[in-house]
């Protein structure tokens, strides 16, 4: 028996670091019909995603939230108001990680990525205006966010990153979104 086995050993850390296998079990669950976010899904996701350090009051509409977003499909900007409503911060990460866990085609806003994409100066200028500033201004930056997406995912270098991460985990060709995919190499590109 071979520790190290050659041919998967790429493969498999990547599936650790990127933690693919909570993903998946995230999303499928999601999927479900009368999908419901219990104790154990709570429990996965905020592990998943590092969401701590809120209120019991948070966490309550953040889920419920979430299984309301199946059906009621809430714009990013209404859910940052909602949530803002309760935590009284602009939670611009995990909003659009609710909103990527719903809907699988979308991006998520994370510090990697912004930085990446070059929006991270814009953001942090935005600091100290008023809230429904922020907030407009946040929904503006995730709609430049999915434009990115979209138009990196039709040229010859997105297309060509969706080939090596096929290759590299082949096992989850089939099992991610291409947006998912670039999602996880912003991520990681620090």
């Amino acid at each position: 028996m071979t520790l190290l086995n050659p041919n998967t050993i790429i493969s498999e850390c990547l599936e650790t670091a990127f933690d693919l296998k909570t993903y998946i079990r995230i999303m499928r669950i999601v999927g479900n019909v009368n999908f419901r976010a219990t104790e154990e899904f709570r429990k996965m996701y905020k592990g998943f995603y590092k969401v701590r350090q809120q209120s019991p009051q948070w966490y309550d509409k953040y889920f419920s939230l979430m299984e309301q977003q199946v059906t009621e499909n809430r714009s990013f900007e209404d859910l940052l108001r909602i949530m803002y409503q309760v935590g009284g911060r602009i939670e611009v990460s995990f909003v659009s990680k609710l909103m990527a866990t719903v809907n699988a085609q979308l991006p998520i806003w994370d510090k990697y990525v912004l930085i990446n994409l070059g929006k991270a100066a814009e953001w942090e200028r935005l600091r100290s205006a008023d809230t429904e500033n922020r907030i407009k201004e946040a929904s503006k930056i995730y709609t430049y966010i999915k434009c990115w997406y979209k138009s990196f995912l039709e040229n010859d270098d997105g297309k060509l990153c969706i080939d090596k991460f096929d290759e590299a985990l082949p096992t989850y060709k089939n099992k991610l979104t291409d947006i998912k995919k670039i999602d996880y190499l912003l991520w990681s590109k620090r």
